[in-house]
């Protein structure tokens, strides 16, 4: 299985060369799509069956606070450091933010982020499944508060 936006983007997979490669749409949720691999002949699966993004994929976020969360797990080798400076640049912006390591596959599934890799969250919903600098923090933030 792969996660993708609906168009091509920087770091993921492109939609239209994983259709060529015989994956099929398996779910979508908001701009995200999670394409999978039929195995050997069969149809996708239905219902329970069928792969699904995480449940929090689909849950609401919560909270009107402002408050930023950083989850980021050990696949990439800076994850940590980006998520500390993350971190920094939110709070010399005055914003709150938490820092979470994700260490399971339980905790991948608490991200809003389907990649499951590095997610920046503010009040439950994704904001960045990327790493990013102190300079787009700003324009992220400027476009946030807007």
């Amino acid at each position: 299985m792969v996660a993708t936006e609906k168009k091509k983007r920087p770091c993921l997979s492109d939609p239209r060369w994983l259709k060529r490669q015989g994956l099929v749409e398996a779910e979508r949720v908001g701009q995200w799509v999670l394409w999978a691999l039929p195995v050997g002949h069969e149809a996708m699966p239905s219902g329970d069956a069928r792969p699904r993004f995480a449940p929090s994929m689909h849950e609401a976020g919560e909270g009107t606070d402002g408050r930023f969360t950083i989850r980021w797990d050990d696949q990439r080798p800076f994850n940590l450091h980006w998520a500390e400076e993350v971190a920094e640049s939110l709070r010399r912006r005055g914003r709150e933010v938490e820092i979470h390591h994700i260490a399971s596959a339980q905790g991948a599934q608490t991200s809003r982020s389907p990649l499951g890799t590095y997610s920046l969250e503010r009040d439950g919903e994704l904001v960045c499944h990327h790493l990013t600098t102190d300079g787009a923090t700003e324009r992220m933030l400027h476009a946030l508060d807007g």
